[in-house]
């Protein structure tokens, strides 16, 4: 953002051409936002206009030649896809676009923003006009000049730069500066430059950018500010402050004076670094050489210290600002109170908030969100339910992010029905929700076990004027995985592709899913070599191994699950990782197979994973459950001597239970760098959890808890699946026969 505020600051005489001069390009920008328009006005039809709309794409795409396709028919595609609004089968068709050596027109590019703006993906489509659609015009523009054999200006050059610069395009920026010198033989000014270098510095290529800033000199053009200042910028955002205060010594050896943006930019450098003091010492140095800081410097700073955890310091530079007569704004608080919420310290937050409407600083939309938002993950619903009463009476407009906190999955304390309730309570407020909320209402119905009310939500998406997404399906897929109803899962899949959404990899995994939990594992066998040979459009994950392995190391099929696992080593293009391990480890455990434990071990250490808590979590406690108390004693010395291993509570827990308190106490103190204090520590926590029924409350957060503990498979899917224990995933029982 910086970058591009330098770049057309009024008060830069070079900048005013930019600004000032530039004309309208009428008829191609008129037509591209036409197209935009009209496309979006059909998707927002009927539903069963959508629907046939998909229905013309699928005919269309099936009719389209394999090579040669010209760039109009894969405009009618694409147009057909926009008026559906499906804007990932858009992307595909590009993709295939290239694939073809078929260059995309502005039509096409066109129809992708309608169909993501209609999909309620209004971010995306803001970047794509940014990234690639507003370049391509600039672009466009120039080549139509150049072809008609017109004189080219350097101003017409230069808005094309400052295009890609905007967008973070520099490959496209140096051709164009190329073609600028060698075909229109106009030579590059200050402008020109600053707008390549702004390119390679949001591309978070600083090198680059501080290569030509020395270019520019060979050129005979001297360096500005604004130069030096954006390469500084450029080495702030990669958090390199040693190359970023060495452009700005030189920036002063050349005779050009620092600002107050130079200086906010090294200042930020050190900030993005976390070293913050000597951030709150090149601030002084500012005021130093005569640069009076302002709302930017200080905040970046106060923000520093608010990261570090170090919230008076904070506070301190939000008083001098009130000294220097620099009046902090929300943003200040912003950046203070976004430090507390990513730290999950809800009350601090709290208190920034109460502070900021004291001091009579306007809290914004943005600065509640935050605040909401953390209370509500911190399970203090009630106060953040308060805290969005207070915004309304304050006058603050909400908008999705407001009621998104509050629609999240069903929890201990809040019904499926009730995230449906905040929807309601949404609409009737005046803000239109988004996907994400109603991709949030659909995973409340999931966790809730209520697939079918999950899918009926896919419609409700589409009657309200908005397109399911990827997310929306994979996660009503997930929902029927967890009531292991693979048919309905498999069905989804079918009605997810009609509508010209192509699944990834995560809603195969939740089908793959559905199939273990019904204990269809020669599906799930299949199902995972086809993702192998992409024969079903995603490729196989540690995930999808993951799930499968859990799947047949329940049903006690351990010799499957070891060869598929050895397959993974030596033969698939995915590496197992430490959970892959631990979910063969613990079926070997249900069985008490030490030797094949003791070599699992090896094998992990040998391919470089190292082994955890979860993976000595069911050893612990097959050995305990067996009264192996030497064999306990012996696996729980190894674990803590293991320094990268965390204490972990359950674990602890199987060896005092193995051992009895005076034996556990006995093993730490013989063992160098383990700290029983440490261990007593942890003990206490998963007494006190145990009492309070764990974070997920009651019966049923000490069984997630010991699930995982035991090496059940903890990966995450569309909707957070395989969050739900052993004796939860589909009623499957683990005294079946053992085929080794």
């Amino acid at each position: 953002m910086l970058i591009v505020l330098l770049l057309i600051r009024p008060d830069h005489a070079l900048h005013r051409p930019l600004r000032t001069t530039m004309p309208r390009p009428l008829a191609t920008a008129a037509r591209t936002q036409r197209i935009t328009m009209e496309a979006s006005k059909n998707t927002t039809g009927s539903l069963q206009g959508r629907r046939a709309a998909a229905a013309r794409a699928r005919g269309l795409l099936e009719l389209l030649p394999e090579t040669g396709a010209t760039p109009s028919e894969f405009s009618e595609v694409l147009r057909a896809y926009a008026e559906a609004g499906a804007p990932e089968a858009c992307l595909s068709l590009l993709r295939r676009m290239r694939r073809s050596a078929v260059r995309p027109t502005l039509e096409c590019y066109s129809y992708v923003v309608a169909a993501l703006q209609v999909s309620g993906r209004s971010r995306d489509a803001s970047r794509w006009m940014r990234r690639v659609v507003q370049p391509e015009l600039s672009d466009t523009l120039l080549q139509r000049k150049v072809a008609s054999g017109g004189l080219v200006s350097r101003e017409a050059y230069n808005r094309v730069l400052a295009s890609y610069a905007a967008a973070g395009r520099p490959a496209d920026a140096v051709e164009t500066m190329r073609q600028m010198v060698r075909k229109g033989g106009v030579t590059p000014d200050i402008v020109s430059f600053n707008c390549l270098i702004a390119a390679h510095a949001a591309a978070g290529e600083p090198e680059r950018a501080h290569q030509w800033l020395s270019r520019a000199s060979q050129w005979g053009v001297a360096p500005d500010v604004i130069t030096y200042t954006t390469v500084i910028s450029g080495y702030a955002r990669q958090g390199e402050p040693e190359r970023a205060r060495a452009v700005l010594e030189g920036m002063l050896a050349d005779g050009v004076q620092p600002n107050v943006h130079s200086y906010a930019a090294l200042i930020e450098a050190y900030v993005i670094a976390g070293r913050v003091d000597e951030a709150a010492v090149c601030l002084e140095k500012a005021s130093a050489a005569g640069v009076a800081p302002n709302v930017v410097t200080y905040s970046s700073v106060a923000k520093g210290y608010a990261a570090a955890n170090r919230l008076d310091e904070a506070r301190a530079i939000v008083r001098r600002m009130y000294d220097d007569n620099v009046e902090p704004n929300a943003v200040t608080y912003n950046s203070l109170i976004s430090c507390c919420v990513r730290d999950g310290r809800a009350s601090e937050a709290v208190t920034l908030l109460d502070e900021m409407r004291a001091a009579g600083v306007r809290a914004d939309t943005t600065c509640y969100n935050m605040v909401i938002g953390a209370l509500a993950r911190s399970e203090r619903r009630s106060e953040a339910e308060a805290l969005l009463r207070s915004m309304q009476a304050d006058g603050v407009a909400l908008d999705t992010v407001t009621f998104s906190s509050l629609i999240v999955p069903a929890s201990g304390e809040q019904l499926p029905s009730q995230a449906a309730e905040w929807l309601r309570e949404m609409q009737e407020a005046g803000v239109r929700p988004d996907l994400q909320c109603y991709n949030k209402v659909i995973a409340s119905y999931g966790r809730a076990r209520l697939p079918e009310v999950a899918e009926e939500w896919l419609t409700k998406i589409e009657l309200a004027g908005l397109v399911p997404n990827l997310v929306s399906y994979s996660t009503a897929i997930a929902a029927y995985a967890r009531v292991a109803e693979p048919e309905q899962a498999a069905r989804l899949v079918r009605r997810m592709c009609d509508a010209g959404v192509t699944p990834d990899t995560v809603t195969y995994n939740a089908l793959l899913d559905a199939h273990v939990r019904a204990g269809q594992l020669h599906q799930a066998q299949a199902l995972v070599r086809r993702m192998e040979r992409s024969e079903a459009g995603a490729r196989a994950d540690v995930v999808s191994y993951t799930i499968l392995l859990s799947g047949l190391a329940r049903r006690g099929r351990l010799s499957e699950a070891a060869r598929w696992l050895e397959h993974m080593e030596y033969n698939a293009t995915v590496a197992p990782d430490a959970t892959t391990y631990n979910t063969l480890m613990a079926g070997y455990a249900s069985r008490s197979m030490w030797t094949a434990m003791d070599k699992l071990i090896g094998r992990m250490r040998d391919a470089g994973v190292r082994p955890d808590e979860y993976t000595y979590g069911p050893i612990l406690e097959a050995a305990r459950r067996i009264g192996q108390r030497q064999r306990a004693r012996s696996y729980g010395r190894r674990m803590l001597l293991d320094s990268e291993i965390a204490l972990s509570p359950f674990c602890l827990n199987s060896l005092r239970r193995s051992l009895g308190l005076s034996q556990l106490r006995a093993l730490v103190d013989e063992l160098p760098g383990v700290s029983w204090e440490g261990v007593e520590a942890a003990l206490v926590r998963y007494d006190e959890d145990k009492g309070s029924g764990g974070a997920g409350g009651g019966d049923r957060g000490r069984r997630r808890g010991k699930a995982r503990a035991l090496g059940s498979t903890g990966k995450e899917g569309a909707a957070g699946m395989r969050g739900e224990s052993a004796e939860d995933q589909g009623g499957v029982r683990n005294d079946v026969e053992v085929d080794d």
